[in-house]
């Protein structure tokens, strides 16, 4: 069979038309994949539109800006192929990232989903929420059920966590739970509570070193087209809106002010800019919610994985935060978003702290008001039936 693959966000991530393939990542098992397909005897074709529009469909032009450099790109990466075309080929089968299968009937072709499709997907991100943690303080007080599904204000605390995300914007919401007696029961409240972002739950089989390793299980159900946002299960925060967030930055880190050494800490300027994160060390007045955004996906499992091999650990942990610095260093852009209420539930004494605060309550009813509404096709919110 003839298969057509597309270049762009299909075998590599592209963040703006003006890329340069020198710069961009492959897509996580592209290159094997691909190698499976032609040794089971397919005939695999690459396919590239890239700078079509700008160089005015002249192919030549298009070839001479860009042809080699696609060419050291798909060599260096190990990725094979028995054509390259740039422009659309003639093929049996086509792959790409923004493709709507069309059986042959307008009729059955689904309206509604044409019209979400054609409003984009700028705004959309991968949400991942850790909570596979051994909550081990909870237990020694006493506690029975696993942390997530200990009750915050008459719920499981993790919902309130969920409810703090931008969830409109969630093309995937992947929630990485521990696999033990009370696993069925925290996935049956997941399914039900958040049935309308079709959460995908993963569950694993033994405690992680830290929130940076327990989201490497995350990596085979992410749209990795897309940034990804990640948050744990044992805090809520308020903001008014996310309209404001930096999705533009290559990174940003949800902000508090908080104090002492039990927080992660951002170094930020007047403008937002951040130029260092640490763990326990309260370096600024700044503290993070523990929720951190990554612009590419792919970049933030190439970081996780290499302080993995470094043993780059705080207290015996894997953290997220940290490997904001390696972005800084190569000259990526981090910024912090400051939040308008943060509510933590780590610690027996944090969860009755929370729940003495009248404030705390009417922060999470909020929460829940935002978390029954999911987005109309042309992007607008409608609240749940």
């Amino acid at each position: 069979m003839r298969i057509c693959l597309d270049v762009d966000g299909t075998l590599c991530e592209l963040k703006s038309r003006h890329d340069d393939y020198a710069a961009v990542r492959p897509l996580p098992h592209a290159a094997e994949s691909i190698r499976k397909l032609r040794a089971a005897g397919h005939y695999v074709i690459l396919a590239t539109a890239r700078h079509m529009k700008t160089c005015g469909a002249n192919v030549g032009l298009v070839v001479a800006r860009q042809g080699q450099t696609l060419i050291d790109w798909l060599s260096r990466h190990g990725i094979e192929y028995d054509e390259l075309w740039f422009g659309k080929p003639h093929a049996d089968l086509y792959v790409d990232d923004k493709a709507m299968a069309f059986q042959g009937n307008w009729f059955t072709l689904g309206e509604d989903e044409l019209l979400r499709r054609a409003g984009g997907s700028e705004r959309k991100m991968n949400l991942v929420v850790a909570m596979a943690g051994a909550g081990s303080r909870f237990s020694r007080a006493g506690y029975e059920l696993p942390k997530p599904l200990i009750p915050a204000f008459g719920e499981p605390m993790y919902r309130h966590a969920v409810r703090s995300l931008p969830l409109h914007r969630a093309e995937t919401l992947i929630c990485l739970i521990r696999r033990d007696a009370h696993a069925p029961l925290l996935r049956r409240d997941i399914e039900r509570v958040f049935h309308a972002y079709r959460p995908v739950v993963v569950e694993l089989d033994e405690v992680t070193r830290g929130q940076a390793e327990t989201v490497l299980y995350a990596q085979h159900h992410l749209a990795f087209h897309l940034p990804v946002l990640v948050h744990n299960a044992d805090s809520a925060f308020d903001v008014r809106s996310f309209a404001e967030f930096p999705t533009g930055a290559d990174g940003a880190l949800l902000l508090f002010r908080g104090a002492g050494n039990k927080w992660s800490y951002a170094a930020m300027d007047a403008e937002g800019r951040v130029s260092r994160v640490t763990e326990k060390d309260p370096i600024s007045p700044y503290a993070s919610t523990g929720t951190y955004y990554f612009r590419s996906s792919v970049q933030l499992f190439e970081l996780i994985e290499d302080a993995i091999r470094r043993g780059e650990t705080v207290n015996g942990e894997y953290y997220l935060g940290p490997l904001y610095n390696r972005m800084i260093a190569d000259g990526a852009g981090v910024r912090g978003y400051e939040v308008d209420r943060f509510i933590s539930f780590g610690t027996p004494e944090d969860l009755a702290s929370a729940e003495a605060d009248p404030l705390n309550r009417e922060a999470v009813m909020r929460l829940a008001d935002r978390a029954a509404v999911k987005p109309d096709r042309d992007g607008a919110s409608t609240p749940q039936p």
